[in-house]
């Protein structure tokens, strides 16, 4: 997988980035939960921890983080067969444009029912790593 420091100049931009990438490899993607959705579609969001230095186990540089994210993947509505198979196509155009896009880790969750909007959605959580040099702007 990859590995490099992304470099964002807010969180904001870090999401923002990774959604586009997944749209752009054809997932319908959101840097922030819509008003309105219409799966399928993913949804980046901050994960546990959002972000943190240096840790025991791991070097990092000043100024650079380690930021997670997480990507809720929603399958659009139809029989089970169907939903599972249109998951199962999100998750490899997801996975390989993000792997492609330099995060450090890449895990996907199993398929199961989400919940969001007081909607309920088969689909799965891929959860995110990277090393990030944020930025502040004057």
């Amino acid at each position: 997988m990859g590995g490099a420091v992304l470099v964002a100049t807010s969180l904001e931009q870090l999401r923002r980035d990774t959604a586009a990438r997944l749209t752009t490899a054809g997932v319908p993607a959101y840097g922030h939960v819509p008003e309105r959705l219409t799966p399928p579609a993913a949804i980046v969001l901050p994960d546990q921890p959002y972000v943190s230095g240096d840790e025991a186990d791991e070097l990092t540089m000043c100024g650079t983080f380690r930021v997670r994210l997480r990507v809720a993947l929603l399958g659009a509505r139809g029989t089970n067969e169907l939903a599972a198979d249109q998951l199962d196509e999100l998750v490899v155009k997801a996975v390989t444009e993000l792997d492609a896009g330099g995060f450090a880790r890449i895990t996907v969750a199993e398929p199961a029912e989400l919940e969001l909007n007081g909607a309920t959605y088969l689909g799965t959580v891929i959860s995110l790593e990277t090393l990030t040099t944020l930025e502040t702007t004057p």
